[in-house]
């Protein structure tokens, strides 16, 4: 009997969903008697909530376990949980992502980059900019 190991593959899904966030936006819109956003300004307000979000500690019983951080990639922003396991393990979870429509990497390859000193957000002639700390 053939016991070969069997390649296992962890896929994991940011908790909101970009649909989830920007279709509960523009319900609120809706709901008001105003304009929906069009994609690009919808992209543009996730961008911002991850971007408020980073550098947000995850606590229990007043003990930091993590804390949320800002990654990019070439196609994508996300807002991952970086969780302390034990054993010295780290854990990511994404939790919110938006398509990198507003910067390009310098390198090729599509692994995440995790910012640990955070991004800022910029209009400049109603287009955002992102510059890295």
């Amino acid at each position: 009997m053939d016991k070969t190991k069997e390649k296992i593959t962890i896929e994991t899904k940011p908790v909101y969903s970009f649909d989830e966030i920007t279709n509960n936006i523009n319900d609120m819109m809706t709901l008001y008697n105003l304009s929906s956003f069009k994609d690009e300004v919808l992209c543009g307000i996730v961008l911002c909530i991850i971007s408020l979000l980073h550098d947000v500690k995850i606590t229990n019983k007043k003990e930091q376990i993590g804390k949320l951080v800002f990654s990019i990639q070439n196609d994508q922003m996300v807002l991952v949980g970086l969780l302390h396991g034990k054993n010295k393990t780290d854990v990511t979870v994404p939790l919110i992502q938006v398509e990198n429509i507003f910067c390009k990497l310098g390198h090729q390859t599509n692994e995440p980059i995790l910012l640990n000193d955070g991004v800022k957000i910029k209009n400049v002639h109603n287009k955002l900019i992102v510059n890295f700390n």
